[in-house]
């Protein structure tokens, strides 16, 4: 196994005066001696009289830490006191962070600490308006997630996200300032006694080095919330980060043993507005895994991080009431019905469950098993919370709508039984009220719009009315719905229909204003349109295009087709005959003649 290689840089900061911010350099270049002036790692080292602002501070730095792990770099401040409040921003162009802590002194003059690792360049100490200020500074064109941990009198910045160090262990590097410590008089050795390491042969001693990188690497991770203190606030701020290395951050953070494999792979971001408990980073943090493909199952000491297809083979924790467990996370939830048979149960659920969920029943005891997350396990128990409940006679019905919508079918039915419910209390009056729970006077309705089923319990009678509707309701929406209809006609002139037509449109307008006369034709066919409706004669084909709503232009076919009938009509046949007088005097004779022949004929003769 590749050994985590890990250097530890450790700065002990004793309580004494310190310049104002406006003396630090922007940037501390190496130590380099001047005419008549000390050099700077003097500088650092010495102390400063004691001001009247020192006053104002309610606790001073115990010691400063910044230590370098695999895959962060943490600065540790512990302070003799209580840290109160803390405000971190972020700089850009370049990236900085900054952590302002009110109320803190930092017992010596300003210093800079070069640490060298993949998330930090330097670390920049220094007292800033009657506070602690600290400014970290990432490599070159780096921006780092960071997260900024308050417990007590310790404040953990964990800088993370970066890749695999190989720095070699160098030591800890003693603070310059607590070699003159040792041996100064002044108000540092109040610090001495509360524990401070100020000597510093108790820094560099050999034998003492595994110790301190062993104890900064653990202090770098705050504590586990103690039960009566107060809650752990993150600030968590990830930006393309490794799957891996938040995981990493979530075992740090809440001390859990986390196994997973190569699978486990993938980059996410996180962004956070404000401060999360360390309860909620942890459901986050499962969150992730679940938007991921991954879930987590709980053994004994240790967290195993597996896909979700596969959770319904591992050991799950069950349970048979509601939990405090995180809303992401797979369990398996034994459901006892009371009322209704588990059977119809699971048909009915069977569609709400997750692709990687399991539904199944124990019919001898009128159970329902359900794996699934819990967030989508407590929505599964509010629609049971509707549906198994004590009723008289009362059935449960799925169905599977094709046309219409299931939101808007369960609006229309729940408005029509609060209508219908009016009457039956006002006929209930006088007599004792039954509790709610004990009939079926009002059907319920439960909408699944991700299935676009209806979910409906209700008595007998009632469920047979509600098929009834459903089967009259659920239809395709009929054709010609569009407000432009065109009807062509076969024996009225389109003209001719267009005036009558259009006298009724005008007659609606104005009964929109005044009544229509009761007992006229135009009233009662007004009275009927809707209104908005425009006809338009088109002679060459001698069509009506008609602009209505459905409505309209049904109740306008009728009234066109008792128009676009044929007319009666007269047959008159005529004989044209020419007369003139060009033969008037011609004269001619004409004869016939007829005569026996024998007893079966006759001959006939003439002219011609």
């Amino acid at each position: 196994m590749r050994k985590m290689a890990l250097a530890v840089i450790v700065l002990t900061l004793c309580s004494a005066g310190v310049p104002e911010a406006e003396d630090l350099p922007s940037r501390a270049q190496p130590p380099a001696a001047a005419d008549n002036q000390a050099p700077v790692a003097d500088v650092i080292a010495g102390t400063v009289p004691a001001t009247d602002n020192q006053a104002v501070f309610e606790g001073s730095v115990r010691n400063i830490t910044v230590s370098r792990t695999t895959y962060y770099t943490n600065i540790d401040v512990q302070i003799d006191g209580k840290i109160e409040s803390y405000n971190s921003i972020k700089l850009l162009n370049p990236f900085r962070i900054v952590v302002d802590i009110p109320g803190v002194d930092q017992g010596t003059a300003a210093s800079e600490i070069p640490v060298g690792s993949a998330q930090v360049k330097t670390v920049r100490v220094f007292r800033q308006n009657n506070g602690l200020r600290i400014i970290v500074e990432p490599p070159e064109d780096r921006v780092v997630p960071f997260l900024v941990n308050l417990e007590g009198s310790q404040l953990v910045l964990s800088i993370g996200g970066g890749q695999e160090e190989n720095a070699a262990v160098a030591g800890s590097q003693e603070a310059p300032g607590s070699q003159v410590a040792a041996g100064s008089q002044t108000a540092t050795e109040s610090q001495e006694a509360a524990g401070s390491q100020t000597s510093t042969e108790s820094q560099v001693a050999p034998g003492s080095r595994p110790a301190v990188a062993e104890t900064r690497g653990r202090k770098a991770s705050p504590p586990e919330q103690a039960p009566g203190k107060r809650p752990v606030y993150l600030s968590m701020d990830f930006t393309d980060v490794d799957l891996p290395v938040l995981i990493k951050f979530s075992s740090e953070q809440t001390k859990k043993n986390f196994i997973f494999d190569e699978r486990v792979q993938g980059k996410i971001t996180i962004i956070s507005p404000r401060r999360i408990s360390l309860d909620e980073a942890y459901n986050v943090f499962l969150s992730v895994l679940h938007v991921k493909g991954f879930a987590t199952v709980e053994q004994e000491n240790t967290i195993k991080i597996v896909p979700l297809r596969e959770i319904k083979q591992e050991d799950l924790p069950t349970e048979t009431g509601r939990g405090e467990e995180p809303g992401s996370r797979f369990i398996t939830r034994l459901i006892p019905l009371q009322y209704v048979d588990v059977a119809g149960i699971v048909t009915l659920l069977t569609p709400l469950i997750s692709k990687d969920g399991l539904i199944t029943s124990f019919p001898p005891s009128n159970t329902l098993i359900l794996i699934d997350s819990r967030s989508n396990i407590d929505k599964v128990l509010r629609i049971l919370g509707q549906i198994d409940q004590e009723g008289t006679g009362d059935t449960m019905r799925v169905f599977s709508l094709t046309n219409a919508s299931v939101t808007e079918i369960a609006k229309t039915f729940d408005l029509l039984y609060k209508a219908t419910a009016a009457p039956r209390v006002a006929a209930r009056r006088g007599r004792a009220a039954r509790p709610a729970a004990a009939g079926g006077d009002a059907p319920r309705f439960i909408p699944d719009p991700r299935t676009n089923i209806l979910i409906v319990v209700a008595g007998q009678e009632a469920m047979e009315d509600i098929e009834d509707l459903i089967s009259k309701l659920d239809i395709p929406t009929p054709e010609n719905t569009g407000k432009i209809n065109v009807y062509y006609l076969e024996n009225a002139d389109a003209e001719e229909v267009t005036k009558v037509l259009s006298s009724l449109t005008e007659h609606k307008g104005a009964a929109a204003q005044g009544k229509p006369q009761a007992g006229t034709i135009k009233g009662i066919i007004a009275a009927e349109l809707e209104g908005g409706v425009k006809i338009t004669a088109d002679k060459a084909t001698n069509s009506l295009i008609i602009i209505a709503s459905l409505n309209d232009y049904q109740t306008l076919v009728d009234v066109i087709k008792k128009l676009d009938i044929r007319r009666r009509q007269v047959y008159v046949e005529a004989l044209v005959m020419e007369i003139g007088l060009d033969n008037a005097r011609d004269v001619g004779v004409e004869f016939r003649g007829a005569t026996e022949i024998g007893s079966d004929g006759a001959a006939i003769g003439g002219t011609n």
